[in-house]
């Protein structure tokens, strides 16, 4: 009796043990879709045209140069110049001449300030920042595409979280735990 009652554990066994490897698999191939879409997106997206973005990067200029979190009143002329420039050039406001900053004219970044934001995220964009500054890489178009690698790390750590509290409430081969993080990662909106 006890060689039979192993006999029909045994499949039970081999299937519990090979769940875990076709879940790896499944999330290696999430991972992977959101790696790719969330590069296409990155590339894709024009510099400057996401919400906000030229006063967020501000920020995380400002922390790569000062080397501390940014309070109200920071500036810096030749930056805040710089991304003018490079957002006119973008067509950040449709044609090549709106925009375009006065030779001499003090110049700051059009809309709303961030400069009060908790520093946690800018923190994190400013390494890649400080990183092509360290090899002399100025343009801060370049800089922006860097400190979006920020946002695409946290995109792919918030999948890979959203993927792991599926499986800690759903049991094994359940469809949630493969569509709640392709859903998310079918979302490039979420990444910068």
């Amino acid at each position: 009796m006890s060689t039979k009652s192993a006999v029909t554990e045994s499949p039970q066994i081999h299937q519990k043990a090979s769940q875990p490897l076709s879940d790896r698999v499944i999330l290696i191939v999430i991972m992977l879709v959101a790696l790719a879409n969330g590069l296409m997106y990155l590339y894709i997206m024009p510099a400057w045209q996401h919400y906000d973005e030229p006063n967020h990067f501000e920020v995380v200029w400002l922390m790569a140069h000062l080397g501390r979190p940014t309070h109200p009143g920071d500036y810096d002329p030749e930056m805040s110049r710089a991304v003018v420039e490079s957002m006119v050039a973008n067509r950040f406001w449709g044609d090549t001449t709106s925009g375009m900053p006065l030779e001499g004219a003090q110049v700051h970044i059009p809309g709303y300030s961030q400069l009060d934001e908790k520093p946690g995220y800018y923190l994190l964009a400013s390494l890649p920042v400080k990183l092509l500054q360290l090899f002399g890489m100025d343009e801060v178009a370049a800089q922006l595409r860097a400190a979006r690698f920020a946002s695409l790390l946290l995109y792919l750590v918030t999948i890979l979280c959203a993927w792991g509290v599926t499986c800690e409430l759903t049991r094994p081969g359940h469809a949630l735990r493969w569509m709640t993080p392709l859903s998310i990662a079918l979302l490039p909106g979420l990444l910068i």
